[in-house]
């Protein structure tokens, strides 16, 4: 069996991509047993995997005739001149073709999943956060929360099988979307592949830290919890004396000067 693994995020993204880059990792060492195609849709990424032994290829999803197909097959019109003029898969899905791909695992929840229709896909959902929180805006406004239902809505009834990281969430999604809760596979979050055993030892004294701290390792958007912790530590400090540093790393995604402030 031929299975396309597909990388679409970015090192910034920050935990999602640490996410697909280990599970690319595993898969790479089972060649064995199936053969792993890897693609990416980001120039830089192929840099990044190749230092952990992995080759992939470049999935040109920017391409003019990959945005126009993507725009138009949406329309009702469009769509049936494509099916006339016998144009039945887009320019992305042509490479699975070509390459003779049984079965595409896209390794996070990847819009154009939308118009693979002729390969079957394992779709990955890493939360529900627009229909959980959607007061937040980095989930809901704009057209952030109608692209994100959007997707689910249709892309999780075709997959063959769903990747999830909780049974909380497998919950959701059964409930929320309607699908069969025996093709959900809850896998737990891996850790970066960037972590090693043990502690450096002038990491306090690099940072000036005390021997109690919190590590943190978020974007700062504005649902993550960096103001908890600081509300927190205040806490511990004014009401039992206890004193803690805390260390936040991450881009800034809107939210920075907030937490500073």
């Amino acid at each position: 069996m031929r299975i396309a693994v597909v990388l679409e995020s970015t090192l910034d993204v920050g935990g999602g991509f640490q996410q697909e880059l280990a599970t690319a990792c595993l898969l790479n060492k089972h060649q064995d047993k199936w053969q792993f195609i890897f693609y990416t849709t980001e120039r830089n990424n192929i840099a990044v995997l190749n230092k952990v032994g992995i080759q992939a290829a470049y999935l040109d999803v920017r391409s003019i005739s990959n945005k126009y197909y993507c725009r138009f097959s949406k329309i009702g019109i469009f769509r049936r001149l494509l099916k006339f003029l016998r144009i039945t898969e887009s320019p992305f899905e042509k490479v699975f073709i070509r390459d003779r791909i049984d079965l595409v695992y896209f390794l996070n929840p990847f819009s154009l999943a939308l118009f693979v229709t002729k390969t079957n896909y394992i779709f990955t959902v890493f939360d529900l956060c627009h229909r959980d929180h959607p007061e937040f805006p980095e989930v809901s406004f704009g057209s952030e929360f109608k692209s994100r239902e959007n997707l689910l809505i249709n892309a999780l009834p075709r997959a063959i099988a769903i990747v999830t990281n909780f049974e909380t969430l497998k919950a959701d999604i059964v409930r929320r979307y309607s699908c069969d809760p025996e093709r959900i596979y809850v896998l737990k979050f891996l850790p970066s592949m960037g972590i090693k055993d043990g502690v450096p030892k002038d990491l306090k004294e690099k940072y000036s830290l005390r021997d109690r701290y919190i590590f943190y390792p978020a974007q700062f958007w504005a649902h993550k919890n960096h103001v908890y912790i600081l509300d927190g530590l205040k806490l511990l400090r004014d009401k039992f004396g206890v004193a803690m540093d805390v260390v936040f790393t991450g881009s800034d995604k809107g939210n920075l000067s907030f937490v500073l402030n």
